[in-house]
């Protein structure tokens, strides 16, 4: 999720360093979103912070799907959006 995050701001952004910037702003509002104990589940920083538990204990990979269901389509709309960014730039 991160590294589509990455691609897709650097091709949004115009000097090096705005695809980073970008992917520090959403991960900050990710992890103040991870605060709210409703969303918890459901935020991609989840499957961060409890990679053992899904390591370890089957239970927690049903509590984080909705996690892992966001990242991945999250993840591919964005290379797809990266993709079609860039054929519309000019090089």
């Amino acid at each position: 999720f991160f590294l589509s995050l990455i691609v897709f701001g650097s091709t949004l952004a115009t000097n090096n360093y705005g695809g980073l910037l970008l992917t520090i702003v959403v991960m900050a509002l990710l992890y103040l979103a991870q605060m709210v104990k409703s969303w918890q589940h459901a935020n991609p920083v989840a499957l961060i912070g409890d990679n053992m538990k899904i390591l370890v204990n089957s239970d927690a990979l049903t509590k984080l799907m909705p996690a892992m269901v966001i990242a991945v389509v999250a993840a591919v709309v964005l290379f797809f959006a990266a993709i079609k960014l860039l054929d519309r730039k000019k090089l």
